[in-house]
């Protein structure tokens, strides 16, 4: 598995495109993603699984891709929306 803090393939670091409650709504969108040709991954901000949910229930988990598939990141899941997102991150 990749590690987002050290890996570089071709498009460059694994960047945040956006945060939410829920793993498994992070690991939803990392899918829909894949489907769509983006490369993506989910990296939890806490220990162990998040089922959702602002701490002490859950912590946040951040769907990162690679620098060079930002935009088409963010075209993908703009359409997308749903409850316990927290943001799309903006692009540096």
């Amino acid at each position: 598995m990749a590690r987002p803090d050290r890996d570089k393939g071709e498009e460059g670091a694994f960047v945040p495109v956006a945060t939410v409650w829920s793993e498994p709504m992070a690991q939803s969108w990392v899918q829909m993603l894949n489907n769509n040709g983006v490369a993506a991954m989910v990296k939890t901000g806490g220990p162990g699984f998040s089922f959702g949910g602002p701490p002490p229930f859950g912590f946040e988990s951040y769907i990162l891709v690679p620098e060079g598939k930002v935009d088409e990141a963010r075209s993908v899941l703009e359409g997308f929306e749903a409850p316990g997102v927290l943001e799309l991150s903006e692009p540096d």
